[in-house]
């Protein structure tokens, strides 16, 4: 479980502040540094989002312009609301489920919907420990499965 916290802002900016420093280089012709400097970016990110934006403005790609790497999910979206609401129905009929038994159904629901799981989760037939802990902390579940409000 890692146990380091990031000590820095550096990398963070959202789509909405390369958008802006984008349209300073492109429309108001400011100079590629000069944008990033303002803006706190990185000059070759910053290069490489306006090529991509330029890209899918001239239809030449499909997908929107995206910033960073995405993000390595097991679920998607509406998989994890239907996982959370499931687990919140058991400890609601009484059937709370440990951790570890939590884990190990989520492995078992990933292996059976074929996903694209990390290696440690087939060594040790269960899910991360950090995975758990990022769903709890994302839908707001206390340790018996009840909502924090």
């Amino acid at each position: 479980m890692p146990t380091d916290k990031r000590k820095t802002d550096r990398g963070k900016a959202s789509r909405e502040i390369y958008d802006l420093a984008a349209e300073e280089v492109t429309l108001r012709h400011k100079s590629l540094r000069e944008a990033t400097s303002s803006y706190n970016l990185n000059h070759t990110s910053l290069y490489r989002y306006i090529k991509k934006k330029t890209a899918y403005e001239a239809d030449e790609t499909v997908g929107a312009p995206t910033i960073g790497y995405p993000e390595k999910t097991v679920f998607t979206a509406s998989e994890e609301k239907i996982l959370c609401d499931y687990l919140l129905n058991c400890a609601a009929a009484n059937f709370c489920l440990s951790n570890k038994e939590t884990r190990t159904f989520v492995y078992k629901l990933a292996v059976e919907y074929n996903k694209n799981i990390p290696s440690s989760w087939t060594q040790n037939q269960m899910a991360g420990e950090v995975w758990l802990l990022q769903e709890k902390e994302l839908k707001q579940i206390d340790a018996k499965g009840n909502l924090l409000s």
